[in-house]
């Protein structure tokens, strides 16, 4: 017994958290480069400037880099989760691990919904974010279905 719907949304998933994986290790690049050169290119520019300019570069750079890190780990969970939809997509018996991540998924982006709702940043992408988890976590769920009625 095998799903289409679960190996498509296993790949795409792979494919997401590929991408993601390689957007966000540039990303941790770009906040080092960030957090280490701007105090040089002051210094080398004869530049005087007060406190606050470095301040709001080192924060604008540790938050880059906490946004990088998150990136990183949710990319991983995707790729994670492409991986067990795989394997279940040929063998119901593994749909537990893929149901786990698909769960984990669909709880991170309620959550980062959730972020984005209370500090006043929410747009059409949190929600568009949702929408491969939530198909994900249906095609385990038809396929779940699938195989304990044809038993």
């Amino acid at each position: 017994m095998k799903s289409t719907f679960l190996k498509v949304m296993a790949i795409i998933c792979l494919v997401l958290g590929i991408i993601g994986l390689v957007a966000s290790v540039f990303a941790l690049l770009g906040a080092g480069m960030l957090a280490g050169g701007v105090g040089e290119a002051i210094e080398e520019a004869g530049l005087t400037v007060g406190e606050d300019v470095v301040a709001v570069a080192a924060a604008a750079s540790g938050a880059l880099l906490v946004a990088s890190i998150v990136l990183i780990i949710e990319s991983i969970l995707m790729i994670l989760a492409g991986v067990f939809g795989m394997k279940a997509s040929s063998n119901p018996a593994k749909l537990g691990g893929a149901m786990v991540m698909g769960i984990i998924m669909v709880a991170l982006g309620v959550i980062s919904l959730i972020m984005s709702a209370t500090s006043g940043t929410i747009t059409w992408q949190n929600f568009t974010s949702l929408i491969i988890p939530v198909l994900y976590l249906v095609a385990v769920f038809l396929f779940k279905k699938k195989a304990a009625s044809a038993q």
